[in-house]
């Protein structure tokens, strides 16, 4: 069991030992907004997350703290949280090491736009962190948090970002990335920053927090709390923590969080400060696979910009992801394509590239290498190394050019899309004739030998990709209805009735699908369609009178017409 420090006043668990067992590992507050209530208060989830060491055999429901709006006189209020996690875990890379991991919760009513400061105190850290003195007793945990409830000309509200453990294990000799948080659930700006640790107790009566720092061991400082042979950067941007150590040893780290969100005038404010504990096992027990991490496929489309791959295992992702050459792309003729971005698509196990278009069919390829100590790394700091083939697949062809309603007399374009990825081009005719043409491209004179249907077919052939012999054959094709006459043959059988009109004119002589325009007396189009069941809908123009004009083929026709109601 666990028992609270005494100081002033002593901060009892629902369940109470005769000893004091030195368990703790590292703690970290987080807050979720829950409504507003009906007398202008605001609601809280107030959480405590937890780690302990596993010789803490016992549990406890409830977890207390102190909080205190800025500017209040003592008595401070209780934190009563009850436990909503209590699990036994296992470390990632250390199967010897087990540890307890804890979250409480409670729901409280704040007021709005206030500041609020929360602390957790317990008794007592594990005596073996190398980077605190334990001379004379091992110091209490002292775990700090400050919220605002809103902010005017911010918003009415506030939500801290999460945390996934406070215990991570890391192979020596080996970079280790550590998520510190998750992004910020109200899209604010965070920055992080390495404290001392802090001890300190606190009552109803006071909050003793200031300037009461750890004392460090030899060779320690607050700004080295690795030690000699310890190192460690933060990556804001990706808010990861990248730990590296050459010997076998526990440290305490605190990160400081902050976030900071724009006003209605673009000046950052703070929303919130947590003091986020983090216990590092710098463990001799786990090497890394000297192999490190390997995917199971990409996947991409022609002329996307994009390349999706999916992992065996998590990674994180950092601001040097793309350092020194660390992944490359290959296109199927040897270019290197450049690579201009990486970001996470859904899991840590699945990544999008942001390249240079993929631009050609084919095998790409995917490296991921290792350069010096540059690699992506995951949990355990395996690099991320494999080649991964991403294949390409030649696109269809697509057939373009005039359908539906034509007339004799000028050769039509066609054309085929993607024809320059195939060897050759097949074109097959009927009540047609093709005039010209090219690899690609051809001209067809319809009414080879009546009216009525006219098909046309490509056929595209690719038998070699590089030295492999492949057969790929795409086809398509198109359907023409073929008018013997062009409207020059057909201007005196057109006629349009009645005439003048109020709604609707039918139009006699024409097929269905011929372009027509209704013109003002200034020449302005103010109509435009294609005829449907012989008719043209005028019911929306004014009365008056205008010119109906029939094109098809670069050829058109024209008809007066009058509009009276």
């Amino acid at each position: 069991m666990k028992k609270l420090l005494f100081s002033v006043v002593l901060l009892s668990f629902s369940h109470v030992c005769s000893a004091q067992l030195q368990v703790d590992l590292g703690g970290a507050f987080s807050f979720e907004y829950v409504g507003l209530n009906t007398d202008g208060t605001v609601k809280y989830d107030v959480y405590f997350n937890y780690s302990s060491d596993s010789s803490w055999a016992g549990s406890t429901s409830t977890s207390f703290g102190r909080y205190r709006k800025v500017s209040q006189v003592a008595p401070y209020p209780q934190v009563s949280m009850t436990s909503v996690l209590q699990v036994g875990k296992q470390s990632k890379c250390n199967d010897d090491y087990n540890y307890n991991r804890m979250r409480w919760k409670q729901t409280i009513d704040l007021d709005p736009y206030s500041q609020y400061e929360f602390i957790h105190n317990w008794c007592c850290r594990v005596p073996y962190i190398a980077n605190i003195d334990t001379t004379g007793g091992v110091p209490n945990q002292y775990v700090r948090a400050i919220i605002l409830t809103g902010r005017s000309g911010v918003r009415a509200y506030n939500n801290s970002p999460q945390y996934s453990g406070e215990y991570y294990s890391a192979p020596i000799n080996t970079p280790t990335p550590i998520e510190i948080c998750s992004p910020d659930p109200d899209g604010d700006s965070l920055s992080f920053s390495i404290i001392p640790s802090k001890k300190g107790s606190m009552s109803q009566y006071f909050f003793n927090m200031y300037n009461i720092d750890y004392d460090t061991t030899n060779g320690y400082t607050n700004a080295t709390p690795l030690g000699p042979g310890g190192e460690y950067t933060l990556d804001a941007n990706n808010r990861v923590l990248m730990v590296k150590n050459d010997s076998a040893q526990f440290n305490l780290l605190t990160v400081r969080i902050i976030e900071w969100a724009k006003d209605t005038n673009n000046v950052p404010k703070i929303m919130g400060v947590t003091n986020r504990e983090i216990m590092l096992d710098f463990t001799d027990n786990y090497t890394p696979s000297m192999y490190g991490i390997s995917a199971n496929y990409a996947s991409s489309t022609l002329y996307s910009d994009s390349v999706y791959v999916n992992l065996k295992e998590n990674i994180s992702i950092t601001s040097h992801s793309l350092d020194s050459n660390i992944v490359c792309l290959v296109s199927p003729n040897g270019d290197t394509s450049g690579i201009s971005g990486i970001h996470y698509s859904g899991s840590n196990s699945e990544l999008f590239l942001r390249t240079d278009s993929i631009n050609l069919p084919g095998v790409w390829k995917v490296y991921f290498t290792q350069q010096g100590n540059f690699a992506n790394r995951g949990d355990c700091g395996e690099p991320l190394i494999d080649t991964v083939l991403l294949n390409i697949p030649i696109p269809d062809i697509g057939l373009v050019g005039d359908t539906g309603y034509v007339y004799v007399g000028s050769p039509r374009d066609y054309y085929v899309v993607n024809g320059q990825f195939y060897d050759s081009i097949s074109w097959i005719c009927t009540n047609g004739t093709i005039t010209a043409g090219q690899f690609d491209s051809i001209q067809v004179e319809w009414g080879a030998t009546s009216n009525g249907p006219g098909f046309l077919l490509a056929e595209a052939v690719k038998l070699k990709d590089g030295s492999n012999f492949i057969l790929s054959v795409s086809r398509d094709s198109l359907t023409v209805d073929v008018n013997g006459l062009s409207l020059e043959d057909l201007a005196n059988d057109v006629s349009i009735y009645p005439n003048p009109s109020a709604y609707e004119i039918e139009v006699k002589g024409l097929n269905d699908g011929v372009q027509y325009e209704v013109i003002n007396l200034v020449g302005s189009t103010i109509l435009t369609g294609r005829l449907e069941d012989s008719k043209v809908n005028v019911s929306a123009l004014p009365s008056g009178p205008y010119l109906l004009k029939f094109s098809t083929d670069g050829k058109f026709l024209m008809k007066e017409l009058v509009i009276s109601r």
